[in-house]
């Protein structure tokens, strides 16, 4: 195998690309371009310095294995001549080893046998008149020439110089130097058989050299394959990166000055308007709106392409979900005078288990194209049962307008990004040429297939393929979850640099009768933030001196309630992974600008609202059903893939209740009930243990709310116990010595009034039955006065209790 050179890889390629298409091996075996020749050569010292080893060592040895006979056979002056020859000869053989030994460059090897086999030779020769060789050493002779000749490393003609030197200069003195000549014709017999010996030596050499070649540009040529493929990858990878960086600034810098234009139009269209100006405003509302869905349309598909899109499935029902999408749409068709017509099979399942938002969004794009490119008669909207594949419901979806058709021939352009069947359309109607391709890689997604069929001048029919997993409907009389209280008047700080920004945002709050203070920068809404008084932050991602990422850490860093106050997102960042990057950063919500009003209310609601939900752990593999469920009942869900991770968060931090999933598989139902009862018993060893159950994905939502209410409502059967008046004086006084608790903390309290202080809440807490409180407390008599981590916690859970606890009893008693 020949090696990797030690020269400038790019550079070596670059001169193979030039060579190795026209370079030809000679007939020695060797290449006929000199550059390409040097470059095997220095590509293989490694083997060259192996041949040369073997060529030294072999010589030497077989000369000095006659040192025996010397002994046995001479005496006198000849012995001792020739124990002295074999005795230079070693010491030089010796000599060149160790010179073998070092590091050296492929000619200095050469060199170095070369040299070597000269000298030996020479010295060898004065002794080839050995006593044991009278007879049959001229059989040496042609193994001399060929294995020369095959062996020695170097080019094809200094080997041959030194084969026949060597079989030439053993054979000259083997003949001349014996006491009786050789006949003539035995020499010449000798002769003609080294002559034959050499000829095939220098044969096997040539083929030889010609092999390794042949591999060396095989070699090269795959190198330079991979070498070629490695810069189209990292090309490619430059390109996607540029792309990316592209999207994000795009959409920060398009959504920022869209938000300005959205926001103010609309609260414009809330005041007392004139008739003329109102459907002005309406039409640059729309045309705004427009640009954003481009804009979305442009995200979505950068999603796809890099796998970043998520696909969500969940039970849904499919007549309604039609329904509303053709309401949405009659508007619009109604406007161009088209009727709408939905004809849904009657045996397709009302409740099905997938993806339903996204099919949504499918049929609003393809709705919405026939739509815009049909002038005159209808759509029509079918759903159809197919095949179905086991335990799955086969669905085909078609919409089928009257428009202008589509020629066989511009098929293929039609799910390609950026283009249309025909470029007038995009003149004629608008639009990108991205609705379809997101809608094919939707469907693909969802492991469907979408296709078309169209005869120009009658119309086009697009249909889809998708398979659902069948669903059970809702039981009922089951718990609803809790309709969301009217959001009352808060204080809030909003993180926001873009004058234009500041301007809607604050309009929109104040109009929700809020207070706004605003910072200008990351840096000032810290300060702000760190003087508390706030219910809510409002923060922007890309602001000067400190971005919101690093102001979120930040403003968690503080001690107290300060702290612990919720922080929404608001900002135009809409790419992958940034709401991921929110609440890494300690974030309760994120929010893409243009908002909405009815959008910020509701993520303002559930922010204010999260420290009066409950704390789950979530322990399974395939949680996201159940995880977006607990989410919507307005819990904050922890996941834990395996039991092993769950044991350590248990250890970490206190939870309400721990959930663990079910498998719907029977054969892992025996690992999930070992696993299940595991966890059971660690536990069982916490100071004060959260409650366990199990639950499955078929279970409704208002099952889930159900046991989540049973699992975590431990104060209201206590107030059940003692009777309201009574348990609102205790919570009362629970109040006041919780104020003074967390001031003793903030303090900086430590060594024994600490471990006093957290015995005396732990107590409280578990007569109270908060449980993770009493967890909090434990965990800090359990550590060291040094344990800053378990000291964070008392105080945020003794935060929480205090907010839970007024917001529960004490609304309408006097502040302690």
């Amino acid at each position: 195998m020949v090696e990797a050179c030690g020269h400038d890889l790019p550079h070596h390629l670059a001169h193979f690309v030039m060579t190795a298409r026209t370079t030809t091996i000679s007939s020695t075996g060797e290449f006929t371009d000199g550059h390409l020749e040097a470059g095997f050569n220095q590509g293989s010292v490694s083997r060259a310095r192996a041949s040369a080893r073997l060529c030294v060592m072999a010589t030497t040895m077989t000369s000095i294995g006659f040192a025996p006979l010397d002994v046995m056979m001479l005496d006198g002056d000849t012995l001792a001549f020739f124990l002295g020859d074999r005795l230079l000869i070693a010491l030089w053989c010796l000599a060149v080893m160790i010179a073998l030994a070092r590091p050296a460059s492929y000619g200095r090897v050469v060199a170095l046998t070369y040299v070597h086999q000269y000298v030996f030779f020479t010295l060898n020769a004065l002794i080839f008149n050995h006593p044991v060789l009278l007879r049959h050493g001229g059989a040496l002779m042609p193994l001399i020439a060929i294995t020369l000749f095959m062996f020695l490393p170097g080019s094809f003609r200094a080997s041959a110089l030194l084969s026949a030197f060597a079989a030439g200069i053993s054979l000259l003195f083997w003949g001349g130097l014996r006491p009786q000549p050789e006949a003539l014709l035995d020499l010449g017999i000798i002769f003609m058989l080294t002559v034959v010996a050499y000829v095939v030596g220098g044969l096997a050499r040539s083929q030889s050299g010609r092999m390794q070649r042949e591999e060396y540009l095989h070699i090269e040529r795959e190198r330079q394959t991979n070498h070629n493929l490695m810069q189209a990858k990292e090309a490619a990878e430059a390109g996607a990166r540029a792309k990316a960086d592209f999207l994000a600034v795009m959409s920060h810098e398009i959504r920022t000055p869209m938000n300005g234009v959205l926001g103010m139009v609309r609260l414009v269209l809330e005041s007392p308007l004139a008739e003329n100006d109102r459907s002005r405003l309406e039409t640059a509302c729309h045309s705004a709106e427009g640009l954003l869905t481009i804009l979305d349309d442009i995200l979505d598909l950068s999603k796809l392409e890099s796998g970043s899109f998520r696909f969500h499935h969940a039970p849904f029902q499919l007549r309604p979900l039609l329904a509303g999408v053709i309401a949405l749409m009659d508007v619009r068709a109604a406007e161009k005078g088209l009727t709408l017509t939905l004809d849904v099979a009657h045996d397709i399942p009302d409740w099905l288990d997938g993806d339903g938002g996204r099919l949504r969004q499918i049929l609003f794009n393809l709705i919405g194209n026939a739509v815009k490119f049909t002038q005159a008669g209808g759509v029509t909207i079918t759903a159809r049962r197919r095949d179905d594949a086991p335990d799955r419901v086969g669905v085909e979806f078609s919409v089928t307008d009257t428009g202008p058709g589509i020629d066989d021939s511009q098929y293929p352009r039609l799910f390609q990004p950026f283009s249309q069947a025909d470029a007038s359309i995009s003149r004629q109607f608008g639009g990108t040429g991205l609705g379809l391709v997101i809608c094919k890689r939707l469907v693909e997604g969802l492991g469907g297939s979408i296709g078309v069929d169209s005869t120009p001048g009658k119309g086009s029919r697009f249909f889809f393929r998708l398979d659902f997993a069948p669903a059970r409907a809702p039981q009922a009389g089951t718990i609803s979850p809790p309709a969301m209280a009217p959001l009352t008047p808060l204080t809030v700080l909003l993180a926001e640099d873009n004058p234009v920004n500041q301007h809607v945002a604050q309009a929109m709050l104040e109009s929700g009768g809020h207070h706004v203070t605003v910072a200008v920068d990351g840096a000032q809404a810290v300060e702000m933030a760190a003087r508390g008084g706030f219910d809510l932050i409002l923060m922007d991602m890309q602001m000067p001196k400190i971005d919101g990422l690093e102001a979120t850490r930040r403003i968690r860093a503080l001690p107290g309630r300060a702290g612990s106050v919720p922080i929404i997102a608001l900002t135009a960042n809409a790419l992958p992974g940034d709401a991921a990057r929110c609440r890494a950063a300690g974030m309760d919500g994120h929010i893409a600008k243009p908002m909405e009003r009815r959008t910020l209310e509701a993520a303002m609601a559930q922010a204010t609202g999260t420290d009066l939900c409950a704390d789950l752990l979530l322990v399974g593999e395939d949680d996201d059903a159940i995880r977006r469920r607990l989410s919507r009942l307005g819990h904050r869900v922890f996941s834990a893939a395996t039991p092993a991770i769950a044991t350590n968060m248990l250890a970490a931090r206190p939870f309400d209740a721990v959930l663990t999933l079910s498998p719907g598989d029977h054969d892992a139902l025996g690992g999930f009930i070992a696993d299940h009862d595991a966890l059971g018993d660690f536990i069982a060893t916490l100071p004060l243990p959260p409650p366990l159950h199990a639950l499955t994905t078929e279970m409704t939502d208002g099952t889930l709310a159900a046991i989540i209410a049973d699992l975590t409502t431990a104060p209201t059967r206590l107030e059940e116990m003692l009777g309201p008046d009574h348990m609102t004086r205790i919570l009362t006084l629970f109040v006041a010595s919780a104020r003074e608790a967390l001031t003793a903390l903030e303090a900086g309290i430590d060594g024994e009034s600490l471990q006093a202080l957290a015995h005396r809440i732990k107590g409280s807490a578990a007569s109270l039955e908060m449980t993770a409180l009493a967890a909090a407390a434990a965990k800090v008599m359990q550590g060291n006065a040094l344990d800053i981590g378990a000291r964070h916690d008392l105080q945020t859970a003794l935060q929480k209790a205090i907010v839970s606890v007024e917001a529960k009893f004490c609304a309408k008693s006097p502040e302690n």
